[in-house]
């Protein structure tokens, strides 16, 4: 009987639930742009809103409301979409929303980096370096994205699997 090898490649795994990897971001973050993609994806999923976005909607909901308070009492509306974003999390400056939103792509696009390394290592059973390579060749990115990217996902991982033990 051949004793069996463990390889790096049995810790790698492909993208975990769409809303538990926002979730996920959201405790680690504050994120505000988490909340509304989990409740795009429920609503295309069919799946239940969770708790954590649902609290999120709940509380900007208040923020805007007592914004209405203020106005209704007299005051002066001032920058409302500014007032908006703050309430929303996005902070009161563009630069806010900008931080924001380009965190969660590129997030968004080191999963679907990791994603390909894992399935190229897995499926055409290339090593890790040259799998690299041919991810980095097919999204138009440097070797070093991908390697970035890859190692990023893999620790996001290991912390998730930290956490739920």
């Amino acid at each position: 009987m051949t004793k069996r090898r463990t390889t790096s490649i049995e810790i790698m795994r492909i993208k975990p639930d769409v809303l538990a990897d926002l979730a996920e971001d959201y405790r680690e973050t504050a994120n505000p742009v988490c909340p509304w993609l989990a409740m795009l994806h429920v609503q295309r999923s069919g799946k239940t809103l969770p708790e954590w976005a649902s609290k999120y909607f709940s509380n900007a909901a208040e923020g805007i409301e007592g914004l209405v308070q203020e106005v209704s009492d007299g005051g002066r509306p001032g920058r409302v979409s500014e007032r908006i974003a703050q309430r929303l999390g996005f902070g009161g400056t563009r630069e806010g929303g900008r931080k924001w939103l380009k965190h969660t792509a590129i997030r968004e696009r080191d999963w679907r980096l990791h994603d390909a390394v894992v399935r190229a290592i897995v499926y055409d059973e290339m090593k890790r370096d040259f799998a690299y390579v041919k991810v980095a060749k097919a999204h138009g990115v440097s070797v070093a994205t991908v390697a970035r990217a890859f190692i990023r996902m893999e620790g996001d991982i290991q912390d998730d699997e930290e956490h739920l033990s």
